[in-house]
């Protein structure tokens, strides 16, 4: 632990790993402004342990630029304490993270009661051995000592999660501050609320002005801050070191990117399956290849080998954990299935196509739906930050426009990007603000 008068910043990773891109970029700054500040990481579960796990970019540098790690055990009543998460070789921890997939299959899937148990028992000696690889055990009371310097990164959002909200009240922090996970612009409202426990003033750094309305339903009353600092990762300083970190040669040929998401309620599994043969059929016809970019949390990626086929991968498709920044000069045109990255790649000038189907899932359409032309829709159709997808035959005739340099669309989708996020604080007066503690 620092020494009592260097400012300690906590970030917590939660709900998931994608909470990275939000803030890498301010934290970066933090440490190249102060190079004394101390940057302590809050792990919270197993699972975000997983997705830190794989090897990318962001992972790289978190890791680069932090001081330890705090996680906490499956229990939930066991701390541990580590100066890196990355102590054991990669072979180490990947054989680690299969059999804690394959032992989570048993416990979906037991035959029996007697397996169901023995399952369970076997997850919960890898849990341990994943949290304790290189990390000493300690007391809880000696970690969440007062301190007078201590803030902390994190999406306000995980305040609602009961065992998160209980975690963050044995913290004692001068102040916290809070970036949505994911992109969005406040249309997507609900009409809960999220009370909060009278403590340290908590500052909302927002996308977007669009969001003001949607945290102002969401808090009421609440003392909080809301700041507009537009999307720190698509700071162009921070692009560009992205893309610097690590030079890569990519082979000349035509690529489409696709922005894979698990199956959801939203995105059912035979939904998936239906559009990714459209997909398939699209990139042979039009000789492209397929770069699949798995989601964080997707860890069971097997749809793709049955549908586009495993004799066919490094030829028709494959997979990437590059992060987009990297693959910018490598791809035509990209895919989602509902996806945050698809501002990210306006800002980079590459098309993005939202292949979506709403329609008949009655949580997804009903009268409080968005839509767009009668269709029901999420916020990025909504407002016209992708070009929405209804049908193959719609797919071919985008992408045929796009090859031809007649998408006309993109042009309004670039407009509609600076309409929304195009108040831009720099990145380093941001984080100049965190240490200084001043509302941003």
């Amino acid at each position: 632990m620092a020494k009592r008068n260097t400012k300690e910043i906590f970030f917590l990773l939660s709900p998931g790993a994608s909470i990275l891109d939000s803030w890498l970029p301010i934290i970066k700054e933090l440490k190249e402004i102060d190079r004394e500040v101390r940057i302590y990481l809050v792990v919270p579960n197993l699972n975000i342990f997983l997705q830190l796990i794989s090897n990318n970019v962001l992972v790289d540098i978190l890791y680069s630029l932090s001081d330890g790690v705090y996680i906490q055990s499956p229990s939930g009543k066991v701390w541990f304490q580590k100066n890196s998460i990355v102590e054991r070789s990669g072979k180490q921890r990947r054989r680690l993270y299969y059999k804690n997939i394959i032992i989570n299959k048993l416990i979906e899937n037991p035959k029996t009661t007697v397996a169901s148990l023995v399952s369970q028992f076997a997850k919960f000696i890898i849990d341990l051995k994943f949290y304790s690889l290189g990390a000493k055990k300690i007391k809880i009371e000696d970690f969440w000592i007062k301190a007078n310097n201590r803030v902390l990164l994190y999406d306000i959002h995980v305040e609602e999660k009961q065992a998160i909200s209980k975690l963050l009240k044995n913290f004692n922090f001068q102040k916290k501050y809070s970036i949505c996970h994911g992109i969005d612009v406040g249309v997507n409202m609900s009409n809960k609320k999220l009370f909060l426990e009278k403590g340290c003033p908590i500052n909302v750094l927002m996308y977007s002005f669009n969001e003001k309305e949607y945290y102002n339903d969401l808090f009421g009353k609440n003392d909080i801050t809301l700041s507009v600092i537009g999307i720190p990762r698509h700071d162009d300083e921070y692009i560009s070191f992205i893309k610097e970190y690590k030079k890569l040669d990519f082979a000349d040929e035509k690529v489409m990117l696709l922005i894979s998401r698990p199956s959801s309620e939203f995105l059912p599994y035979y939904r998936k399956k239906k559009a990714i043969e459209e997909i398939k059929q699209i990139a042979i016809d039009e000789n492209f290849k397929i770069l699949i970019k798995l989601h964080p949390k997707e860890f069971d990626s097997k749809i793709y080998e049955s549908v586009l086929g495993k004799d066919t991968e490094g030829v028709l498709w494959e997979y990437t954990s590059l992060h987009v920044f990297q693959l910018a000069e490598r791809v035509k045109f990209a895919m989602t299935f509902f996806s945050g990255v698809a501002i990210d790649l306006i800002k980079l000038g590459i098309p993005t196509l939202e292949y979506l189907n709403l329609r008949g899932l009655d949580d997804y359409d009903n009268k409080f739906s968005l839509r767009d032309g009668g269709v029901p829709v999420f916020s990025y159709r909504y407002w016209g930050l992708v070009a929405g997808i209804d049908s193959v035959d719609d797919l071919r005739n985008t992408v045929h426009c796009i090859m031809k340099n007649q998408y006309k669309l993109f042009d309004k989708v670039k407009y509609n990007y600076r309409v929304n996020f195009g108040s831009v604080m720099p990145n380093k007066l941001v984080a100049e603000k965190i240490l200084n503690l001043s509302n941003v």
